[in-house]
């Protein structure tokens, strides 16, 4: 299905795509990391700008705390450069009201950017529960550790399909 800004009444987001809020166009995967792997995750501006010049593959990490200074988030917006490989990560949380403001705060930066660049947002789960309130919130990432790989179980796929999460319709759009 391609991305479109026109209403369409009786399509769930995930299939659809949208931009204001989100914009996904299928659930995302959950990525399991195993006790040897490392994620880059910077915490300032300048190790990003090395990171993105020092690893070519890797996925780049910027924490969202960093994001949610003020003075931190000026600095990200004016020495941002547009890359693939950058990503915001969140340490989910069981609160879901909270992680779905959260998101829509960090989405936001993403209208300020001169490139109108879209910053994928990756969310770092560690239960069943961080699971769907991710979701709920429409990260476009999921990690978990290794030792989590009961979330991705037959059972739990199984509810996660039966909460009506990934296919419910968005009446307001």
């Amino acid at each position: 299905m391609k991305e479109t800004n026109e209403p369409i009444a009786g399509i769930s987001p995930y299939e659809r795509g949208y931009k204001p809020i989100g914009y996904l166009e299928q659930i995302p995967l959950l990525r399991l990391i195993d006790a040897d792997e490392k994620l880059i995750v910077v915490k300032t501006t300048e190790a990003m700008l090395e990171a993105l010049q020092l690893s070519h593959t890797e996925p780049i990490y910027i924490a969202a705390e960093v994001l949610l200074d003020e003075i931190s988030k000026e600095e990200f917006i004016s020495k941002f450069v547009p890359d693939e490989r950058l990503r915001i990560l969140v340490s989910c949380t069981s609160d879901t009201f909270g992680i779905i403001a959260l998101l829509r705060n960090l989405r936001a930066i993403s209208g300020r950017l001169t490139q109108n660049t879209q910053l994928r947002i990756c969310c770092y789960i560690h239960s069943f529960g961080e699971y769907l309130y991710a979701l709920i919130a429409q990260t476009d990432e999921l990690i978990a550790d290794e030792s989590e790989r009961h979330l991705i179980s037959p059972e739990n796929q199984l509810l996660l399909a039966n909460t009506l999460i990934c296919n419910t319709i968005d009446p307001f759009y």
